[in-house]
């Protein structure tokens, strides 16, 4: 009977712990986005322009968001609720997105499935998720008087509150596109042009800054080629300038062993060249002592 009752205070803790812990993470969805005028909008899996709401999980969990409520306000003060049933796609990842449909009062008898709420947005002013208990308040959001056609509304990053959204953008994160230039947001930011001057100047600055480590680095570059390309002309030319003597001492022992021999050569052998040889007499070609026959001389 003990052990049996021990068993039971047990699971009723593990309960209450696992209740616990999913309402703290169930804590973390929040009403990201809605759309109450749906006209031309996105539809849904049997093409009706139905009013939506899209619920984001912005924890680093899984949430089960089955069992909590999703309440309307009118009005009139008065209030409807309807469940989330069970789902496999009500479970929400991390950063993930859920989107639950309200009914068209222009089309009432529209099919539903487990994420039409049954809940119409007609003359509606907040929309409420509750947990599980049926008590507690996740998140609420007070929709826009006179909603327009086909415009959604949500919660921006950068911004406080509920806001009209450039589109649409269901299942995914809300953007806020901002219709003012960038150059008119800068100004409206820094009438006085003090920001632009620091801006200028630094961009200046800096431009001289690299450009004058740049030229640094690049002269230390071609000297440090320039270095080693005298070296290696050095080692080169040693053994060529040794080299060099040797035949230049050839050359001049050919040259003068060349001279010498000219010097000694009387070129009688050479057929273009006449020499002449002062010990022998002669007498020109023209004396007549030349032409005469020696005869016979009278005593």
């Amino acid at each position: 009977m003990r052990k049996t009752i021990k068993i039971a205070i047990l699971s009723l803790l593990c309960t209450v712990a696992a209740m616990s812990v999913q309402a703290q993470g169930v804590n973390n969805v929040r009403i990201n986005e809605i759309l109450v005028n749906n006209e031309n909008s996105s539809t849904d899996v049997f093409g009706v322009h139905a009013p939506w709401m899209e619920l984001f999980n912005n924890g680093y969990e899984r949430v089960t968001v089955s069992g909590c409520y999703v309440g309307v306000t009118y009005a009139d003060g008065s209030e409807k609720r309807c469940v989330i049933p069970s789902d496999k796609n009500t479970t929400l990842g991390p950063l993930s997105f859920l989107v639950l449909y309200f009914d068209n009062p222009a089309e009432p008898n529209t099919s539903r499935t487990n994420f039409h709420t049954g809940l119409s947005l007609e003359n509606a002013t907040m929309v409420k998720l509750y947990q599980a208990s049926g008590k507690d308040v996740i998140d609420s959001l007070v929709l826009p008087t006179n909603a327009l056609a086909d415009v959604s509304y949500g919660m921006a990053a950068d911004q406080e509150g509920l806001v009209q959204l450039d589109y649409a953008s269901m299942g995914s994160a809300n953007e806020v596109l901002s219709l003012t230039p960038r150059h008119e947001l800068f100004r409206q930011r820094d009438p006085k042009g003090g920001m632009m001057a620091l801006v200028a100047m630094s961009v200046v600055f800096s431009a001289l800054i690299l450009i004058f480590l740049v030229l640094k680095i690049l002269g230390k570059v071609m000297i440090a080629r320039s270095n080693k390309g005298e070296e290696k002309v050095a080692v080169a030319v040693e053994p060529t300038a040794a080299a060099g003597n040797s035949k230049d001492a050839e050359l001049a022992a050919a040259i003068a062993t060349a001279l010498c021999l000219y010097q000694s050569d009387s070129h009688d052998k050479e057929s273009y060249v006449i020499t002449f040889d002062p010990s022998f007499e002669h007498s020109p070609w023209s004396a007549k002592s030349s032409e005469m026959t020696e005869g016979s001389r009278i005593k």
